[in-house]
């Protein structure tokens, strides 16, 4: 008899991490906010020669880290004009206002008419299991009116 119960006291305990990790306390995985980024088609040339281009984004759930970019790329009597911008932003499941001052970085300085813009945005949470980044990502892209 004192056999059969301490057979039966081990096999317990061996079963114990196994029933443990399966409890309602275990870890999960993390999953990815899912994120809209949109571009707006109507972009402001401002005083100090930079090019507002404006946005809205918002995520499905709280994120670690989320960030935005645009790119800008502008063409008139055969010169190029390109710049490009990034901020972060907060994810929280409420649309967030986006607003990219952008520089030219090659070329002429912008001008009003037309230019073509693309951007994308991404917003990561840690998962608890791994410790590394889980990511989703969103992108746009619009003509855009350039107006001072």
């Amino acid at each position: 008899m004192q056999l059969i119960r301490t057979a039966l006291a081990a096999s317990l305990l061996a079963l114990t991490p196994v029933v443990g990790l399966a409890g309602p306390a275990a870890a999960q995985q993390a999953v990815p906010p899912q994120i809209d980024f949109n571009l707006d088609s109507t972009a402001t040339l401002q005083a100090d020669g930079t090019l507002r281009v404006t946005g809205t984004v918002v995520c499905s759930t709280n994120s670690d880290i989320a960030s935005a970019s645009v790119g800008v790329t502008q063409s008139r009597r055969g010169l190029v004009t390109s710049g490009g911008a990034g901020q972060s932003f907060t994810c929280n499941g409420t649309v967030q206002q986006l607003a990219f001052n952008v520089a030219p970085s090659q070329g002429p300085a912008w001008s009003t008419g037309r230019a073509y813009a693309n951007g994308g945005a991404f917003a990561c949470v840690t998962d608890p299991m791994t410790n590394q980044f889980e990511c989703s990502q969103d992108s746009a892209a619009t003509l855009l009116r350039v107006r001072r």
